[in-house]
């Protein structure tokens, strides 16, 4: 009987996209929970271009965090929960206030995930 060093295949994530995770903090668990649920929709529905280095918001009241695109090393690459796709790392960045485009489609994103819950709410 012949056996084979990688005979089971890796895991793949279903949707083929980075892990998040926020090395700040300086960060409710709420406002982590808002945050990833937001950039990680935006990301599935948009498909937008992000590169390394660039920053955005949820709104202009809102804090600026920095993408910083890393490898998985929080799974070993035989572990089942291994990314090979890398994380986002979402960083507090106290650069300069900027509005860039990103920020705008996170805050449409936003305002379209608060006026889901609000009518799900209604309906319970």
């Amino acid at each position: 009987m012949q056996f084979h060093q990688h005979a089971i295949p890796h895991w793949q994530p279903p949707f083929g996209y980075p892990d998040v995770l926020t090395t700040s903090e300086d960060i409710t668990g709420i406002e982590v929970e808002t945050l990833f649920r937001v950039f990680c929709l935006y990301t599935l529905i948009e498909r937008p271009k992000i590169t390394s280095g660039e920053t955005f918001s949820l709104d202009s009241d809102s804090p600026i965090y920095l993408l910083r695109q890393e490898s998985c090393t929080i799974f070993e690459d035989d572990d089942l929960f291994y990314n090979p796709y890398g994380m986002w790392n979402l960083v507090s960045h106290q650069g300069p206030e900027q509005t860039s485009a990103l920020t705008c489609m996170m805050q449409q994103v936003l305002l379209t995930l608060l006026t889901y819950d609000m009518k799900m709410m209604k309906m319970y």
